[in-house]
C-alpha cells in the first residue's frame, strides 16, 4: 500500500512537471508564431519600400530611371525594369523567413516545436492512464490503519 502511495505521489510529480514542459512549449509556439507574422508583415513592408519612388509606387514591370544617367523619354540605356520579389504581396501565408525553417529535417522551426508538444500530450496521457490504474489498486486494498 505504501509503494503505491509513493508510486501515486511520483506519478503525480511527473504529470505536473510535464504539463508544465508542455505549456512552456505551448507559450513558445505562440512566440515563434507572433515573431512569424512580424517577420512576414516587416518583409512585406521592405518590400514595399524598395518599390517606391520620389513619383509613387512602381509596379511589376514599371520602368526605372537610374538617378545620375541623363534621362531619356522614354528612358533608355540606365534604367531597369522592377521584379516583383518573392514573397511579397499581401499572402499572409506566405513562404517564412529561413530562421524559421531550420528544424533537424528541413522542417520548420513551428512544426518542431507542435511535433515535440504533441509527444509531449502523448506522454501526459501514459502518465494519467498509470495514475488512475495505480488509484484504482490503492481502491482495491484496505488501508493500512483497517
Amino acid at each position: 500500500y505504501e509503494t503505491l502511495l509513493d508510486k501515486q505521489a511520483y506519478l503525480a510529480d511527473l504529470r505536473d512537471r510535464v504539463a508544465a514542459l508542455s505549456n512552456g512549449l505551448s507559450r513558445r509556439i505562440d512566440s515563434v508564431r507572433r515573431e512569424e507574422r512580424l517577420l512576414r508583415a516587416s518583409e512585406r513592408f521592405a518590400d514595399e519600400a524598395r518599390f517606391l519612388d520620389e513619383g509613387g509606387r512602381l509596379g511589376s514591370g514599371d520602368r526605372i530611371p537610374l538617378r545620375g544617367v541623363p534621362g531619356e523619354d522614354p528612358p533608355g540605356e540606365g534604367a531597369a525594369r522592377a521584379r516583383p520579389s518573392a514573397g511579397a504581396g499581401n499572402d499572409p501565408e506566405a513562404a517564412p523567413a529561413d530562421r524559421f525553417s531550420a528544424g533537424p529535417r528541413g522542417e520548420g522551426l513551428l512544426e518542431t516545436l507542435e511535433a515535440a508538444r504533441g509527444r509531449l500530450e502523448q506522454d501526459l496521457n501514459r502518465v494519467a492512464e498509470a495514475l488512475r490504474a495505480t488509484e484504482d489498486l490503492l481502491d482495491r486494498y484496505e488501508t493500512p490503519d483497517s
